[in-house]
C-alpha cells in the first residue's frame, strides 16, 4: 500500500491536505477515507485538470480515496437554504404535535398521518444538515440521505390517502409496491450513493405521480384537488431546482415551494381526521 493517494490520472494535482478545504477550479474534492494509509483523516481539493478528453472518467477511486464531483453555493445561498428547511422541519413537528393531541383519529388514520409527519420532518432535517454541513466527507453522506429521505416522503404523502380510500383488497399491495420502490431509491442513494451529485428527478416525479393515477378514482373530489394542487407545487419547484446553479438563490426558491407543497398536502392529510 502507498504511503500517500495514489492518482491513475496525472493531470490531477494535489493541491491541499487541509481539514478546512479551500475551493479550486471547478472544485473536484477528494475524501480521504478514516484508517487509510495515509493515517490522515483530512479532507483535500483536487485542481481543474489540465487537460480533458472524453476518456477521462468524472470522478475514480484510489486505494485510499474518492472523488467526488460537487460545487456549493454561495454562503449566502446555503444560509438560506438551511433557514428555510430547518423551519419546515420545526414547523411539521409543532403542528404534529397540536392536531394529535387535539384531533382524535381512529388508529388506521392515525398512522398514516404520523408516517406522513414523520417523513416530513426526516426530509426537512435531511436538507437542513446537508446545507450546513461544509466537509466534503460529511457532505457526501448528508446528500445522499437527503436524496434518499425524498423517495421515504413520496411515499408516505400517498400512504394517508391509500390507508383512507384504497379498497381492501388493494390496499395492501399499493402500500407494498409504493414502499418498495421507495425503499430501492432510498438504499440506491444511502447505501449505494447512486449518482448523489446528479439527481435523477424524474424518478422523484415518476414516483410521485404514477400511484396518483391509481389511487385517484377512489378518492374524494376535496382530497384529490388537495392533493393535486401540492403535486403541482413539486412539480414547479423542479423547475427552480433543475436550474439552480445558473441562478441565484433558485434552490431556496426549490424549498420554498417544497414548503409550500408539503403544507397543501398536510392540509389534506389533516382532513381526513375531520
Amino acid at each position: 500500500m502507498p504511503s500517500r493517494p495514489f492518482f491513475r490520472h496525472a493531470q490531477w494535482r494535489l493541491v491541499c491536505k487541509t481539514r478546512r478545504p479551500r475551493l479550486v477550479g471547478t472544485q473536484m474534492r477528494i475524501c480521504l477515507r478514516k484508517g487509510s494509509a495515509t493515517g490522515i483523516e483530512s479532507d483535500c481539493v483536487l485542481s481543474e485538470p489540465e487537460s480533458h478528453d472524453e476518456e477521462t472518467p468524472p470522478y475514480h477511486l484510489s486505494h485510499d480515496a474518492l472523488i467526488v464531483p460537487y460545487e456549493r453555493l454561495s454562503d449566502g445561498e446555503e444560509l438560506a437554504n438551511a433557514i428555510t428547511h430547518g423551519s419546515g422541519c420545526a414547523a411539521a413537528i409543532i403542528a404534529t404535535g397540536w392536531v394529535v393531541a387535539t384531533h382524535p383519529m381512529s388508529p388506521a388514520v392515525l398512522i398514516g398521518f404520523l408516517v406522513y409527519a414523520a417523513s416530513l420532518a426526516f426530509v426537512f432535517l435531511m436538507s437542513t444538515i446537508s446545507h450546513v454541513v461544509t466537509d466534503p466527507a460529511r457532505l457526501h453522506l448528508a446528500r445522499a440521505w437527503d436524496q434518499g429521505a425524498i423517495y421515504l416522503l413520496i411515499a408516505g404523502t400517498y400512504t394517508p390517502g391509500v390507508v383512507a380510500f384504497a379498497g381492501s383488497g388493494i390496499r395492501p399491495w399499493l402500500l407494498l409496491a409504493i414502499w418498495l420502490l421507495a425503499g430501492f431509491g432510498f438504499f440506491s442513494k444511502v447505501v449505494g450513493k447512486h449518482q448523489v451529485h446528479a439527481i435523477d428527478t424524474w424518478t422523484y416525479i415518476a414516483l410521485g405521480w404514477f400511484p396518483a393515477m391509481v389511487l385517484a378514482p377512489g378518492v374524494t373530489l376535496d382530497y384529490f384537488l388537495w392533493m393535486l394542487a401540492g403535486g403541482l407545487a413539486y412539480s414547479l419547484g423542479v423547475c427552480f431546482l433543475l436550474n439552480d446553479s445558473k441562478v441565484r438563490y433558485f434552490h431556496a426558491v426549490w424549498h420554498l415551494l417544497v414548503i409550500v407543497a408539503a403544507a397543501i398536502h398536510y392540509y389534506a392529510i389533516y382532513s381526513l381526521a375531520l
